[in-house]
């Protein structure tokens, strides 16, 4: 055991006992460094080995028992023999091993508590090491720590004051010695039973700009104190921005909540949260939670607590010494700049002299007032004829206005009468356009499928077809009626994918509105709408982008960007951009469109999730998957929370499980695809087009994972039971047609899939714009079919131009590029092109390669 006593010259020893305990300190961290490998930890002492070493290493101590534990050592009460005196006993837990940064901090606090010299700073009686293990010995507070004793004592405001006053005088003796404590709190400080502070755990102090110590504790970016006490400075963690003006806030946060019983912001939230409040949050007066406080007592609160560090109180005793004026009635220097405070308070400080005077100042205005008083009688009666007449002419005026009024009341009533009728007559001609409407097809399209009137069953579309003939002479003088028959009768073509028909309906429709109403009228943009959904489906994407864009265009200038046709008509445009590969066009359209939902409905609003689905399928389609994903994920968990129950989730588990797939998540993919299908299996049956597309997605992902069978079964399947339902023209039926050709392939039966694949390339050459990257598709597929029957001039020719169409999109398909240049080198090796075969396996190479850094 190495120990000191400092008796009456521990002044004096302080330092050679710190010299000394550093020496130890770096021998033992030398030691530590050549004797333990790297990666090994040290011993740790536990509270029993720190206790026993007390008990039978220190001597002149009777420890009676441990008062706090903490994250590097414990603290222990004892009594010196001597004197019967109350002691603490703090001793590092880790013992001789401990970390050169714990020894450093350990020694710092002997070091800053040997300076410190004040009736309210815990003193430091004797140091050393006990068996490796550093302690030392300090006055024992009795009490309770600041927190506590405000809880159990319930102090008035003004005992609060006085005893803050005390702590701040001890903080600025620390200043005074250039010890800044950056780590004030209530927890360091105890109040004994006397009701005296005293304070203490200076281990993180900074003593001055070359404290290597605390320049190592204090590196930009690093935070050093306890949050909530923290000031802007310290948890902006900028070095050179702490001074003793730090300290001056951690005790305005102090003050503030021993007065108040809270803190001056929230600082319960997240640590990010918590600091913004610290930063920026303006606190609300104290006297705006507890009644019995005064303004005086606000502004030395909120003093100490300016963001500015300028503008605080500049040292601790400046705060010591306002609290002291405020308690003997002196004027306070945090309201010094307000002159009326310090006339009034100098006022109530003289209180005698200033009522003499007051008394001889108020006869004084007493005898002016009399004055002034036998001056304004003589006014007053000189002026009441001329207010007599005032009051004549105010009174005309008020019948004037009251006549205006009047009038202006009948106006108004005027108007609510015109507005009635117009109202009424708007509702009229709604009724008669429902009329009419309702007509044309009960009347008009009814009796074209009466067997009298073609002589056999009639189709639907024939009906429409006959009736649509007499449109024009019928409703000859009525354009909005026709209007309103042709719209609805292209909307009904255009369910029944009669789409020329459809266009040409919607079209007359559209002008017809335009011209009776004008281009910026709902119903005119309605129809408006429509058209452009015909052209699109009809091919005609140029026509369909600027009828789209014409529409949106209107849209914002007559409804504003958040309505709910104007979204609508945005989402549209994005999507109709997205279906041509102008990905980067369509993202803002639809980006801006879910944003504006959210914002206008709320994130949880069915608007705003729907389209929260459209924006993760958006970017699944142009490959950021991670986007995709998350923002899948997030549709699902809400859509779920709300109501497990809605039939939409099986669309979003579907959807989710194909990011998956892209993803090659397949086990995740596999089972979000099953949850769907089961659940729609369930709520819509087999062969509802719902449940067909969740079985052709499944079947889909089988075709990925090499379950070949498991795919053509489900093929065949699916399309078995949408063909008991619906005919061929269901698009899911002939998407299923396609995949079934498709999987042919794989299972050595080209001969079946080649006509089907050569089919679908003729209807994608008709419908899809040239270069779209589903027409690569198909005749990728198409070309493989063809590689199968050995027809290698044909596959060569189609594979050629897949490839082509495949490498010019704005976004790349990998995997689809990776394959055909597979099917194009097998086809050279067929025909003994060594050469030509080599570069296109290169090429797939490549391709994989890309397609695994995608992934």
């Amino acid at each position: 055991m190495s120990q000191q006593r400092p008796g009456s010259s521990a002044d004096d020893n302080h330092n050679s006992w710190i010299a000394a305990a550093r020496r130890e300190a770096d021998a033992l961290r030398a030691k530590s460094t050549h004797a333990t490998p790297a990666g090994s930890s040290s011993r740790y002492l536990s509270d029993v080995e720190l206790r026993r070493t007390l008990d039978e290493e220190l001597t002149g101590y009777s420890i009676c028992e441990d008062t706090f534990r903490g994250g590097q050592g414990v603290v222990f009460r004892a009594t010196q023999v001597g004197t019967r005196r109350d002691v603490a006993i703090k001793m590092l837990r880790e013992g001789p091993l401990v970390g050169a940064h714990g020894v450093a901090r350990f020694e710092r606090e002997v070091q800053i508590l040997s300076q410190l010299r004040h009736p309210n700073i815990v003193s430091i009686l004797e140091t050393g090491k006990l068996s490796g293990a550093y302690f030392f010995v300090m006055d024992f507070v009795e009490g309770w720590s600041l927190d506590d004793y405000i809880v159990e004592k319930r102090p008035s405001a003004r005992e609060v004051l006085e005893l803050f006053a005390h702590v701040c005088d001890a903080v600025n003796v620390a200043h005074l010695r250039g010890v800044i404590h950056r780590d004030l709190k209530p927890g360091n400080v105890r109040v004994d039973r006397s009701g005296s502070p005293h304070v203490l755990d200076f281990g993180l102090a900074k003593v001055d700009e070359n404290d290597d110590f605390g320049a190592a504790m204090t590196v930009t970016g690093q935070f050093v104190g306890s949050l909530p006490w923290a000031s802007p400075e310290q948890v902006e963690a900028t070095p050179e921005g702490i001074d003793i003006r730090t300290d001056v806030y951690s005790i305005g946060v102090m003050l503030y909540h021993a007065l108040a019983g809270k803190f001056p912001y929230p600082v319960a939230e997240s640590f990010r949260q918590t600091i913004d409040h610290i930063c920026h949050t303006t606190p609300e007066r104290p006297s705006s939670i507890r009644e019995e406080l005064d303004d005086e007592i606000d502004q030395i609160v909120l003093k100490c607590l300016r963001k500015e560090r300028d503008l605080r109180y500049q040292t601790a005793g400046g705060i010591a010494k306002d609290i002291r004026r405020y308690l003997v009635g002196e004027a306070i220097e945090a309201k010094r700049d307000s002159a009326w405070y310090v006339v009034r308070k100098a006022l109530k400080k003289h209180r005698v002299m200033a009522t003499f005077i007051g008394l001889f100042v108020g006869m004084i205005v007493f005898a002016i007032a009399c004055l002034i008083y036998l001056y304004d009688v003589e006014t007053t009666l000189r002026h009441e004829a001329e207010v007599a007449r005032d009051s004549a002419t105010k009174q005309a005026i008020a019948a004037a206005e009251a006549r205006d009024e009047a009038m202006r009341q009948r106006q108004i009533a005027d108007d609510e009468r015109i507005a009635a009728e117009v109202a009424r007559d708007e509702a009229i001609r709604q009724k008669r356009i429902a009329d009419a409407v309702n007509e044309f097809f009960n009347g008009d399209v009814l009796a074209s499928v009466a067997p009298d009137a073609l002589g056999r069953d009639v189709t639907v579309r024939e009906a429409l077809d006959a009736a649509s003939e007499n449109i024009d002479d019928r409703f000859a003088d009525e354009p909005i009626l026709r209007g309103q028959v042709k719209f609805v009768l292209g909307n009904t073509y255009f369910r029944l994918g009669v789409l020329d028909r459809a266009e040409r309906q919607l079209a007359d429709a559209r002008d017809i509105f335009v011209d009776a109403l004008g281009p910026d009228d709902d119903v005119s943009l309605m129809a408006l709408n429509d058209v452009a959904r015909a052209y699109a489906a009809n091919g005609k994407y140029n026509e369909a982008v600027d009828a789209f864009g014409e529409c949106l265009e209107r849209r914002l200038r007559v409804n504003g960007p958040d309505d709910l046709d104007t979204l609508s008509a945005q989402t549209n445009m994005g999507w109709l951009l997205a279906t041509l590969g102008r990905y980067r066009e369509a993202e803002p359209y639809l980006l801006d469109s879910y944003e504006t939902r959210k914002r206008v409905f709320g994130e949880e609003h069915p608007q705003s999730l729907a389209h929260l689905n459209n924006v993760a399928m958006f970017y699944h389609q142009i490959g950021e998957l991670d986007k995709a994903a998350d923002a899948s994920e997030r549709e699902l968990a809400i859509s779920r929370r709300i109501d497990p129950d809605d039939p939409g989730i099986f669309t979003s588990l579907s959807n989710l499980a194909a990011i998956y797939a892209s993803m090659q998540r397949y086990d995740r993919a596999e089972a979000l695809y099953i949850e769907a299908l089961e659940g729609r299996r369930k709520a819509l049956g087999e062969s509802h087009p719902s449940t067909l597309l969740t079985t052709n997605n499944l079947a889909t992902l089988y075709t990925k994972i090499d379950r070949i069978d498991d795919a053509a079964n489900m093929y065949v399947h699916a399309l078995e039971k949408g063909l008991e339902e619906h005919d061929e023209s269901l698009p899911i039926v002939q998407s299923l047609r396609s995949n079934r050709r498709w999987i042919r392939n794989f299972q050595n039966r080209c001969q079946e899939a080649e006509p089907l694949h050569a089919a679908a390339v003729d209807n994608a050459r008709r419908i899809l714009p040239e270069g779209h990257p589903t027409l690569g598709l198909y005749i990728h597929r198409h070309g493989e079919s063809l590689l199968g029957l050995e027809r290698y001039s044909e596959a060569e020719k189609a594979l050629l131009e897949a490839y082509s169409i495949l490498s010019n999109q704005e976004l790349l398909d990998h995997r689809e590029l990776r394959d055909t240049a597979h099917a194009l080198a097998a086809l050279c090796e067929k025909l003994e092109r060594p050469d030509e075969t080599a570069r296109w396996t290169q090429i797939a190479d490549k391709e994989d390669a890309a397609l695994a850094a995608e992934n």
